[in-house]
């Protein structure tokens, strides 16, 4: 597939917050919040580090053997199981929840992402072996945000009918498969291939996180991808130190509010500390776990503990016990014999929140690294662009400041600004005269300019009023093409999803896309394809 590409400042973009700004300039200011930015030296100096004291490689294995012991064989795959054992092996990972259909684009970037950097860390050949780990948040039960499965810029819904953990679930497929199923065309290979890997992962024997897994499996299995659904007991049983001291103690937020303090000194919270920061899971359950005078309250049933039946619990039963968005990444780290996490830039955000958490529990925290994010740039669209000679400045900053800096180009106002100039001007030089002769005069001669001038200002307003009329034209041209850049007015990666760029690429898009994205980069990527290159507008550059 032949394709040409576009980097683009993600200030440019106008879509990243100031902090993510920073973190891409290397703010020193982030610094204390962070291991260290993101550099290949980087991950290699905490690699070394990671892979000499992670000491639950079996545990790992075993979680990992059982579930891939049910899907098709995939060299690569079976290499990096087998590599995990070993004491130089590490992980670079990235996490979302099982969203349905793989849900928005950027579970696919992320997945990409977490691939090439892998690819680039074992091309150093530095003695370590870099395995990438999509760690599947199964256990999130947000089911609007993870049962919103984007298509042609609008969504379908699924409605599993079911409550509790969102990994967990079977049923509901069924109807949302017949929805996008009409939605494709049967005559079109890519829609047919499409429609058979959706079915075969949401058979109606699978969970939603064996679904996930199994599409992960298919579309990146070849890169050694490996998928960890952390919901098993194994796992959770290397977490009790801390799942113990949440529950006795409750010192996750004392600790991530002083760091929230610090960074607040600049930035706004990404995610906010409850006072104890676990649910309970049981089939069909995922509450809160609030503590109540010398009780332990499940919220919204009649589940309760006291201390002794919470630790019987605990130590029995270590599944049981759910973190939320505060400690699922210090879960996620404590499992895993990671170097590097990939996240979106809220992610980002609040992995440094937590720097201080992970500091607190001995926990190893990773070198973040922003995913890269992707504009997809369909032929047509492409076609209008070029036409157009619009500008991505201009396409990324949105319809307001376009239109405005459209009318106030106009001929018509530049000629305007002209005369008027010249009419202060005259009226400078009557003020004078008047000023000569007597004050008095002066004083009422400025009064009429303030009229004139106001007057002056009312055509002006009449001028920009007639020329947004007139202009209307080119702005819904305009509009069109934002529309497919940006569908809902934000980026393409977050109202789409994986229909739409295997439309538009086929099954062979990991590859092409792979090549596109280096590991460390952090601009934004605009890709489109097209057998003569692009004469694409100008990037504005520092």
């Amino acid at each position: 597939m032949n394709l040409h590409r576009l980097d683009i400042p993600l200030k440019q973009t106008h879509a990243f917050s100031a902090l993510v700004q920073d973190f891409v300039q290397k703010d020193e200011f982030l610094r204390p919040f962070l291991t260290d930015f993101p550099s290949p030296e980087a991950v290699q100096e905490l690699a070394r580090s990671r892979a000499a004291d992670y000491r639950d490689r079996a545990v790992l294995q075993e979680v990992l053997n059982e579930a891939y012991a049910r899907l098709r064989p995939e060299p690569a795959v079976q290499e990096n199981l087998a590599k995990l054992g070993h004491p130089n092996t590490v992980t670079v990972c990235t996490a979302h929840q099982p969203g349905v259909f793989t849900g928005h684009l950027y579970f696919v970037y992320k997945t990409l992402h977490c691939i090439r950097v892998c690819r680039e860390m074992n091309a150093l050949n530095d003695g370590l072996h870099y395995v990438p780990v999509f760690y599947l948040g199964s256990e999130d039960n947000d089911l609007e945000e993870i049962g919103e499965l984007p298509v042609d810029g609008g969504s379908l819904q699924w409605d599993s009918g079911q409550t509790g953990a969102c990994g967990r679930k079977t049923s509901g497929f069924e109807p949302l498969l017949s929805a996008v199923e009409s939605l494709l065309q049967p005559d079109r290979k890519e829609d047919r291939q499409l429609m058979d890997l959706f079915r075969r992962a949401y058979n109606g024997e699978h969970t939603l996180a064996e679904a996930t897994r199994f599409l992960l499996h298919e579309l990146f299995g070849t890169y050694g991808l490996l998928v960890l659904d952390a919901d098993d007991a194994r796992l959770k049983r290397l977490f009790l130190p801390v799942l113990r001291e949440e529950l006795f103690h409750q010192s996750a937020r004392p600790v991530v509010e002083e760091t929230l303090k610090r960074l607040g000194e600049r930035y706004r919270e990404q995610a906010t500390p409850r006072d104890l920061n676990l649910f309970y899971l049981q089939p069909g359950i995922r509450e809160r776990i609030e503590k109540q005078g010398e009780a332990w309250v499940v919220m919204n049933t009649a589940i309760r503990f006291n201390q002794v039946e919470l630790e019987e619990e605990l130590e029995a039963h270590p599944e049981r016990f759910s973190p939320n968005v505060i400690l699922r990444p210090l879960y996620q780290e404590r499992i895993l014999p990671n170097a590097l996490f990939i996240g979106g830039g809220s992610e980002v955000a609040y992995w440094m929140q937590l720097h201080d958490l992970f500091r607190h529990h001995g926990v190893s925290f990773p070198i973040l690294q922003l995913r890269r994010s992707l504009l997809w740039v369909p032929d047509a669209t492409r076609l209008r662009i070029e036409r157009t000679g619009l500008t991505w400045p201009e396409l990324f900053e949105g319809e307001d400041p376009y239109r405005e800096r459209l009318i106030r180009q106009h001929e018509s106002l530049y000629r305007l600004a002209e005369l008027q100039g010249r009419v202060g001007l005259v009226l400078g030089e009557i003020s004078t005269l008047a000023d000569a002769l007597s004050p008095t005069l002066h004083r009422s001669t400025e009064a009429h300019h303030t009229g004139m001038r106001k007057a002056m200002q009312r055509v002006e307003k009449k001028f920009l009023a007639h020329l947004r009329r007139q202009e209307n034209e080119q702005l819904e041209r305009y509009r069109r093409i934002r529309q497919h850049l940006f569908p809902g007015g934000t980026l393409q990666e977050r109202k789409e999803g994986l229909i739409f760029l295997y439309r538009e690429t086929g099954p062979g898009f990991p590859e092409a896309l792979l090549a596109q994205m280096s590991a460390f980069g952090q601009e934004f990527i605009v890709l489109w394809k097209d057998e003569k290159e692009f004469i694409h507008p100008e990037v504005e550059r520092k």
